[in-house]
């Protein structure tokens, strides 16, 4: 194990998370290939291990903690921006059906790399506004949850 595996275990720990040294890897393939497109197109702010870790990961594994999130569910994430919460739960529950929702091309075409990378099956891509998908029956009222990490003011 690495000194990424090491602080992510102790961190998941630390919040009663637990996952397998499989999952660990994923989250850091994850982390470094959030870290390499960073640089060229200006996905997050938060590029330091340790702030990806907690910031970025364990934030988005918080939900686990609830029973209700389990097997089958059907989760949309408004605003993915590099995938936060939606892929970091898809890694620890991958078989919940997730929707990613993101208005901006380049993060789209990163959260396509990353899903093909990470080989996650069962998630869908909609580049469009969640204020327009919203409006949409196919969409609306068709999830168990729906998660964000922060977003504007919604005018649907």
């Amino acid at each position: 194990m690495n000194k990424f595996d090491d602080n992510f275990k102790k961190r998941l720990e630390e919040r009663k998370l637990f996952i397998s040294d499989e999952k660990l890897n994923l989250f850091e393939i994850y982390a470094t290939e959030l870290k390499d497109w960073n640089s060229k197109i200006n996905l997050t702010a938060i590029i330091d291990d340790l702030d990806i870790i907690d910031k970025h990961f364990i934030d988005s594994l918080l939900p686990l903690k609830y029973e209700a999130f389990n097997q089958g569910i059907k989760v949309a994430d408004v605003g993915t921006g590099g995938g936060f919460p939606g892929i970091p739960l898809k890694i620890c529950h991958p078989d919940i059906n997730l929707t990613l929702i993101e208005s901006i091309g380049k993060k789209v075409n990163f959260l396509n790399h990353i899903i093909d990378k990470l080989n996650l099956e069962n998630v869908d891509i909609i580049n469009n506004r969640a204020e327009i998908i919203g409006h949409n029956p196919k969409y609306r009222e068709n999830y168990d949850f729906v998660v964000a990490r922060c977003v504007a003011r919604l005018p649907i």
